[in-house]
C-alpha cells in the first residue's frame, strides 16, 4: 500500500541551472544526487549551455531531462566583445530560462555558481524559490561584494560548500540564516572497490612498475592551476624524486589557448614529457577509477569549494597535498589526511609531495586517516539530506523575490 502510494505522488521538480557545458563538479553533483532526491520526492531537470562539451549527455545517460539553450556566462577575458555579448544577450537568457521553468512546473531553481545570476531574475516574478550555491572562490572579491545584494534579494536559501567559502564572500553575513553548507556527494563504498583495479589503472596511466604516482585528477583550465603543478613537477624532476606524475582532466574547448601556452608547451620546454616522467591523460569517464592508480593526491587550484575529486581521493585511502583555497580546511588537517600550501607555490607543493614519496609509511598512514574522515563525514547521505533541506526550507520562504 505504501508502494502504490509513493508512485502516485508526484515528484517535486528542482531547475538545476548549470552555466558550463564540460562535466565538472555542478554536473556530478546533479549526476549523483538524481537517485537519492528522487526516492524522496524530488526530481531534478537541468538546463546546460548550447556548447561542446560532455555534460548533457552524461546527465541524460541516467535520465535526466536536459534542456540546452544559449545560455551566456562571465568570463574571465579581456575581451570587449565576449563581455559585450554576455550583456546584450542577458534578457533572452532571463526569458529562455523563465519558459523552461513555466514549461517543467519548476518548485524550485536550483543556481549553480555565483556569476550566474540569470535563474534568479527569471524565478522572481513567478514566485519560484531560488537555491542559490555558492561551489567556489573562483570570482574576484570585487565581483563577489557586487552580487552579493543580488543574492540576498533573489535566494529563498544559500547553499555553499563549507562553510569557510561562505565566509569568503562578503556581504552575505546578514542572511546566515539561510544557509545550508553542504559537501560534494562521493559515494565512498563505490569508489572504495576501484582499489581492487589498481593495476588497470597503473596501466593505463603507464606508470613503471614499483614508481610512486603523483595525480590529479580536474578539468583543463584556470582554476585547477595545472601550470603550478606543472612547476612543481619541473622542481621533482630536478631533485631525481622517484616518482612520476599524472594529470587526468577533461579538455576544455574555451581554455585550450591558456593550457597550450601555460601547461603543455613549458612542460615539453623542461623535458617534463620525456621517458613519461609527466602525462596528460582524458579520464575518459573513468576518472575515480583512474585514481586507484595514484599514490600521492594533488591539488593545485587557485580558488576552489571543496572538489569531489579529492573526497574521492580519500575515499581510496589517498593523501592528500592541496592548496589552502575553498574550504579545504574543513576536510584535510595538516599533518593528519595531508597537508594544505599556499595558493601558487609550486616549491612547498614540491617539498610535501617529495615526503610523501619518500616515506610510504606516512602515505599509508595519512591515507588512512583521510579514508576515516570522509567515511565518517562526507558520505553522499550528508549531502542528499542537506539538499532536501535546502528545498523543503525553501518552499517555506516562497516567494523568494520578497525576501531581503
Amino acid at each position: 500500500m505504501e508502494k502504490l502510494q509513493r508512485k502516485e505522488t508526484r515528484l517535486r521538480k528542482v531547475l538545476a541551472i548549470i552555466h558550463t557545458p564540460v562535466y565538472g563538479g555542478p554536473h556530478n553533483q546533479i549526476y549523483r544526487l538524481y537517485e537519492p532526491l528522487r526516492r524522496e520526492g524530488w526530481e531534478y531537470v537541468a538546463v546546460l549551455p548550447q556548447e561542446d562539451g560532455d555534460g548533457a549527455a552524461r546527465l541524460r545517460s541516467i535520465g535526466i531531462r536536459v534542456h540546452q539553450i544559449p545560455l551566456h556566462r562571465l568570463r574571465a577575458v579581456k575581451s570587449l566583445k565576449t563581455q559585450w555579448n554576455y550583456a546584450r544577450s542577458f534578457p533572452k537568457d532571463v526569458r529562455r530560462l523563465r519558459a523552461i521553468m513555466i514549461e517543467e512546473c519548476a518548485e524550485a531553481v536550483q543556481i549553480c555558481g555565483l556569476m550566474h545570476p540569470q535563474g534568479a531574475l527569471a524565478a522572481a516574478p513567478l514566485g519560484v524559490p531560488v537555491v542559490w550555491q555558492l561551489l567556489s572562490t573562483f570570482a574576484p572579491w570585487p565581483l563577489r561584494l557586487a552580487l552579493a545584494p543580488l543574492v540576498r534579494r533573489h535566494a529563498a536559501i544559500i547553499m555553499s560548500t563549507g562553510r569557510s567559502v561562505f565566509e569568503q564572500h562578503p556581504g552575505l553575513g546578514g542572511a546566515v540564516e539561510r544557509l545550508v553548507v553542504f559537501y560534494p556527494p562521493v559515494e565512498v563504498a563505490r569508489v572504495r572497490r576501484f582499489r581492487e583495479e589498481r593495476e588497470w589503472a597503473r596501466r593505463f596511466l603507464e606508470a613503471p612498475e614499483g614508481t610512486p604516482v603523483v595525480g590529479t585528477l580536474g578539468n583543463r583550465n584556470r582554476q585547477k592551476s595545472h601550470d603550478v603543478l606543472r612547476r612543481a613537477a619541473t622542481i621533482l624532476r630536478r631533485r631525481g624524486t622517484p616518482c612520476v606524475v599524472r594529470i587526468v582532466g577533461r579538455d576544455t574547448p574555451t581554455q585550450r589557448a591558456w593550457y597550450e601556452r601555460r601547461v603543455r608547451r613549458p612542460a615539453a620546454a623542461a623535458g617534463l614529457f620525456e621517458n613519461g616522467f609527466l602525462r596528460i591523460v582524458d579520464p575518459e569517464g573513468e576518472g575515480p577509477r583512474m585514481m586507484a592508480g595514484f599514490d600521492v593526491f594533488v591539488l593545485s587550484s587557485r580558488a576552489e569549494g571543496v572538489p569531489t575529486a579529492a573526497l574521492e581521493a580519500m575515499s581510496l585511502g589517498l593523501p592528500v597535498v592541496a592548496t589552502r583555497v575553498g574550504a579545504f580546511g574543513e576536510i584535510v588537517e595538516n599533518g593528519v589526511e595531508g597537508w594544505l600550501v599556499p595558493p601558487g607555490d609550486a616549491t612547498a607543493l614540491a617539498d610535501r609531495i617529495e615526503a610523501l614519496v619518500k616515506n610510504p609509511l606516512l602515505r599509508k598512514r595519512l591515507g588512512e586517516a583521510a579514508f576515516r574522515r570522509v567515511r565518517d563525514r562526507f558520505d553522499i547521505g550528508q549531502c542528499a539530506a542537506a539538499h532536501i533541506q535546502a528545498f523543503e526550507r525553501a518552499l517555506q520562504r516562497r516567494p523568494a523575490h520578497s525576501r531581503s
